[in-house]
C-alpha cells in the first residue's frame, strides 16, 4: 500500500509538472509568434592574394580599403504579420568601423523566389556605419534583404529590428527554451524519476 501511494503520488507530481511545462511553453510560443530571423554572408570584391596586391577598386574617384560585400537577410519565420504600425525602429545593419559605400535593400516574396529590389529605400545613417530599411509590411515567409558595400570593415554586420511583439533570432539560433520554463521542466523530470523508482521498488517488493 505504501509503495502504490508512493507510485500514485509521483506520477501525478510528474503529470502536473509536464503539464504545467507544456503550458508554460504553448503560453511562451504564442508570445513568440512575431519572430524574425537574420542571416549574413560577405564576400571580398578584391583577392587577398599578394600576386594581385596592385589591383584597386574606386568610388567617385576613392580607392576602397579592402572592399566587402555584406549580404544580411532578415525573414519573417513566425505565424504572424510584422505591420508598419508595430515597428519602432525598422530593420537595420550597423558596422563597428569602416564606411559604408553603397547599399540597396531587396524584397522576396518566399523562399526561392525572385529578389526584388527596392529602389531608392536603403537609408544611410549620419555615421556612414549603418543603413536602414523603410517600414513595410513583411508577412509570414517574407524577406528583406541589405547588399552592402563596406570599405576599411573588419567586423560581422549587426543587424536590429524594434517592433511590438517582435523576436529577432540568428538564423543559427534555433530552438531555445524559455529560462521560465526550466524550474518546471526540472521538477516534471524529478518527479518522472521519482515515479519510476518507486515503481521498480514496488515490483521488486512483489518478487
Amino acid at each position: 500500500m505504501v509503495f502504490t501511494a508512493l507510485v500514485v503520488t509521483a506520477a501525478v507530481f510528474a503529470v502536473v509538472a509536464i503539464a504545467g511545462f507544456l503550458g508554460h511553453f504553448i503560453a511562451a510560443d504564442r508570445k513568440q509568434a512575431k519572430r524574425i530571423t537574420t542571416s549574413s554572408k560577405v564576400i571580398s570584391l578584391l583577392p587577398d592574394i599578394a600576386a594581385f596586391k596592385d589591383l584597386a577598386m574606386f568610388c567617385g574617384g576613392d580607392s576602397l580599403d579592402a572592399p566587402t560585400l555584406h549580404e544580411v537577410e532578415f525573414s519573417n519565420v513566425g505565424r504572424e504579420s510584422v505591420k508598419p504600425v508595430d515597428i519602432e525602429r525598422p530593420c537595420s545593419v550597423r558596422f563597428a568601423d569602416g564606411v559604408i559605400v553603397q547599399a540597396v535593400v531587396g524584397f522576396r516574396e518566399a523562399p526561392g523566389s525572385p529578389v526584388e529590389m527596392l529602389e531608392g529605400k536603403a537609408i544611410p545613417g549620419k555615421a556612414g556605419r549603418d543603413v536602414q530599411a523603410p517600414k513595410i509590411l513583411l508577412n509570414p515567409g517574407n524577406s528583406l534583404i541589405f547588399y552592402v558595400v563596406v570599405s576599411g570593415s573588419s567586423g560581422q554586420p549587426v543587424p536590429s529590428l524594434h517592433a511590438d511583439g517582435c523576436h529577432l533570432m540568428k538564423e543559427s539560433d534555433g530552438f531555445r527554451v524559455d529560462a521560465g520554463g526550466i524550474p518546471i521542466l526540472v521538477v516534471a523530470v524529478l518527479s518522472t524519476c521519482v515515479a519510476l523508482v518507486a515503481a521498480v521498488s514496488a515490483v521488486l517488493s512483489l518478487l
